[in-house]
């Protein structure tokens, strides 16, 4: 994603994000724009990306996989999710099988 596409869905400048990354940096109404457009929450903006698993409570893979799947589409979210669950219930129930 280039800065002009993350302006656009930001609905600011090109200039704008130039100087956010410059070190000038952007109000909280233009975070909240910001974060929208790159699909996350406000306050992991605001946490670096190495905690963010802290945070959720879960493994830095599993936050991996999660982001991966919360990018899907719908039709593709609900289909990675349905496999995820049936994939679990099979590795909880194997074991109860011998």
């Amino acid at each position: 994603m280039t800065q002009e596409d993350i302006a656009q869905k930001a609905g600011v400048t090109q200039q704008t994000i130039s100087n956010w990354i410059n070190k000038r940096y952007p109000s909280l109404e233009n975070i909240e724009n910001l974060c929208n457009a790159l699909g996350m929450e406000v306050w992991e903006f605001f946490i670096p990306k190495d905690d963010i698993a802290k945070y959720y409570k879960i493994s830095p893979e599993a936050l991996i996989a999660a982001q991966a799947i919360d990018r899907l589409k719908p039709e593709q979210k609900a289909a990675a999710l349905g496999m995820i669950n049936g994939f679990l219930d099979v590795l909880m129930i194997a074991p109860s099988r011998k």
